[in-house]
């Protein structure tokens, strides 16, 4: 996930909501890492098709109750607009 596709969410949450973000954003940047800490979260480890399936983490568009991508895009594309309007 991106930074910018991080920030759109960001934007969706209600005003307490990020609020608490910002207090926890603020505690983690407190927070100092070893290197040995760093190096840990950066470690990648692979999981076998097993383990996505039971994670879940298959799916497409379907799952999503998307029929048709062109029209998902157009409906957030207005929304998105919706949101933006003075």
């Amino acid at each position: 996930m991106t930074l910018q596709e991080i920030i759109e969410q960001v934007k969706q949450l209600s005003p307490t909501e990020r609020h608490e973000l910002a207090q926890q954003l603020q505690a983690m940047q407190d927070d100092t890492w070893t290197e040995a800490e760093l190096s840990e979260l950066l470690t990648v480890e692979p999981m076998t098709g097993r383990e996505i399936v039971e994670a879940g983490l298959t799916g497409g568009w379907r799952d999503l109750d998307v029929e048709d991508g062109a029209v998902w895009v157009e409906k957030r594309r207005q929304a998105q607009r919706e949101r933006h309007q003075w």
